[in-house]
């Protein structure tokens, strides 16, 4: 039996999360939809709840990704929840809804996907603000999605660490000049990922500290911990498109050297460009291997 994480939600951010996620699974009820937490608020849920992190930046958003099959179900599932929960459309996007808790607004962005994206993982609206969105490695990402559980007895989907990594990459992919936050979201991973998981890095991966690596390397342990991140991208996506595109990504941005622009983004958060890029060197050398390893 899979591992169930006890979260509370109330000391989430967004103001107002607990209540619109009530709304939002009435609506996910009413019209049979499996919804998954993503981005910002699945980060906290990891980082603040499960492994008692501080959280790194606070978010006003509530990112969710709903299996849908059609665009008139998603239309459908939209219509229901403004109807009867309340939800108004916000002009920025055709994806995004605002919820009127109690203490403000909350703006919901519902990301579908499934059926409804065409071949190359893309879905369009028209009529409102942003009228695309990207779902490559929604489905791979979240076939392996974790349970938490709430003091109300209800029980969230969210994407894994691991998961969080390949969306983020794919987004920054996609638009870089705009979202910077997902490449320095990355890094902060990168940088926390081997004392999130120490136990299971000696435990698992001990192959990573050869006595070679240990005298000629002075951030060991961000590298190894970059490393099992790849390793585990790698378990979630191998063998499909996805995969191919993030080590082509990296392979290219690695390519450029101190010109990256994924290496420079993550370097205004602090690390030096070299550092920078051997990290990235590590999580594609994780993302591009075997892993586990064979017996």
């Amino acid at each position: 039996m899979s591992t169930i994480y006890p979260i509370s939600p109330e000391s989430l951010q967004p103001a107002g999360l607990s209540e619109a996620m009530a709304a939002l699974q009435r609506g996910f009820g009413q019209f049979g939809v499996d919804f998954y937490l993503v981005g910002a608020v699945a980060r906290d849920i990891w980082l603040s709840q499960i492994y008692h992190e501080p959280a790194r930046r606070m978010t006003k958003d509530l990112d969710l990704a709903v299996f849908i099959n059609n665009t008139s179900q998603y239309e459908a599932l939209q219509a229901w929840l403004m109807e009867h929960e309340g939800f108004i459309r916000a002009p920025s996007s055709a994806f995004c809804l605002l919820y009127p808790a109690s203490v403000g607004n909350v703006t919901v962005d519902l990301m579908p996907f499934g059926a409804i994206a065409d071949e190359a993982g893309d879905v369009y609206f028209s009529g409102r603000g942003m009228e695309h969105i990207s779902t490559v490695g929604f489905s791979e990402v979240l076939a392996e999605a974790a349970t938490v559980a709430t003091p109300a007895g209800e029980q969230w989907r969210v994407v894994t660490l691991p998961g969080i990594v390949v969306l983020k990459l794919v987004a920054w992919q996609d638009r870089p000049e705009l979202r910077g936050k997902d490449a320095v979201d990355v890094w902060n991973l990168l940088e926390a990922y081997f004392h999130l998981i120490t136990d299971e890095i000696y435990t698992h991966h001990l192959d990573l500290f050869s006595e070679d690596a240990a005298a000629d390397s002075t951030h060991l342990m961000l590298l190894v911990g970059a490393r099992v991140l790849g390793r585990q991208v790698q378990e979630l996506i191998a063998g499909r498109p996805v995969q191919t595109r993030l080590l082509t990504l990296l392979a290219d941005q690695l390519a450029l050297g101190e010109r990256s622009p994924l290496a420079r983004v993550i370097s205004r958060s602090g690390p030096e460009l070299g550092i920078s890029l051997a990290t990235l060197a590590a999580l594609r050398t994780g993302i591009g291997e075997t892993w586990p390893l064979p017996e």
